[in-house]
């Protein structure tokens, strides 16, 4: 904001741009060799789904209870949700995940922890294997 720059295009043509520069800067912090800083949590989410292999039509589970750029992410990538119920703590209904990867063959999952409720992410993983 203190530099007027608002996105990363409005650079003379030999500098590099503020966000470039962050991307670098966080690429290196972290070891790895690109960073791709993006306008959204929903644009992130749609990248993820199409990076992890999602194709037109398949099941993607996910909470029944998150944040409308997930289930909307799904669509964009050309999944279609599959709901998992939530427990009265806020967390994925663990039961119901198994019957849900069970009836609908979903090789995918993306789980929301809404309202900083983590589900127990090492039974998660277990079901998931």
């Amino acid at each position: 904001m203190e530099a007027g720059r608002l996105y990363r295009y409005n650079v003379k043509s030999a500098q590099e741009s503020i966000m470039s520069l962050c991307e670098m800067e966080v690429a290196a912090y972290t070891g790895h060799k690109y960073c791709v800083a993006l306008n959204s949590c929903g644009s992130a989410l749609y990248l993820m789904l199409l990076a992890a292999g999602v194709e037109p039509g398949d099941s993607v589970l996910t909470n029944a209870f998150t944040f409308v750029a997930v289930p909307s992410a799904i669509h964009h990538a050309g999944g279609k949700p599959v709901y998992v119920e939530s427990t009265t703590g806020y967390t994925m209904d663990l039961a119901d995940l198994k019957k849900k990867i069970e009836a609908s063959g979903a090789k995918f999952l993306m789980i929301s922890h809404m309202r900083g409720k983590i589900a127990d992410m090492d039974e998660v993983k277990r079901i998931c294997d």
